[in-house]
């Protein structure tokens, strides 16, 4: 899931109260070799088919892909301790109906990630500390999601690395380098 929902009792996408789900992401980039340059780079989201998951909000909503800049684990991540650390890493795309990707029409999200931060994380593997997609709008502090996001009440349903159905991908980074150059050996 991702996205915003709010919802007064147990549901079957949220709990009582706030349910914030942003979609985190970290790749591994040790393939690209080193003192390569960066030419392009996109963030790539499948929508499971058919679900628009949880929420009121039946238009397209912007939505930005950020760069973590905090240690996290899988096991132990809180978007209260990272998100004063977020910064920009892309243009905002709209998802949902009638966006630039939408599970309707079955067209997959693509964020342009800014190719500097992908050059860091490979120049710099230990500053690479992945991604994180949500609303456009900022949520720096508190614990409520800021008052734009009350009437964008909508939680989308993306296949993620570990849930992925056969013919189907989690989340992926494209990116497109030129290597450097290397002397022939002979």
């Amino acid at each position: 899931f991702m996205g915003y929902d709010y919802s007064s009792g147990a549901g079957i996408c949220v709990p009582a109260g706030y349910a914030s789900r942003h979609l985190v992401a970290q790749f591994n980039l040790t393939s690209i070799p080193v003192g390569s340059t960066i030419n392009s780079s996109v963030l790539h989201l499948t929508f499971k088919p058919n679900s628009t998951g949880c929420g009121e909000f039946n238009n397209a909503i912007s939505m930005r892909a950020k760069q973590i800049n905090d240690v996290w684990t899988v096991n132990n991540i809180k978007y209260r301790e990272i998100r004063a650390g977020l910064t920009s890493a892309s243009n905002p795309i709209n998802v949902g109906p009638g966006g630039s990707c939408d599970s309707v029409n079955q067209r997959d999200c693509a964020w342009n990630i800014t190719t500097n931060i992908i050059q860091n994380w490979v120049n710099t593997p230990a500053n690479n500390f992945g991604l994180l997609v949500e609303p456009n709008e900022n949520w720096t502090a508190g614990n409520a999601p800021p008052a734009s996001w009350s009437n964008q009440q909508r939680l989308f349903i993306f296949y993620s690395s570990r849930q992925s159905a056969p013919n189907q991908t989690g989340p992926y980074l494209q990116v497109e380098f030129t290597a450097p150059f290397v002397d022939d050996v002979y």
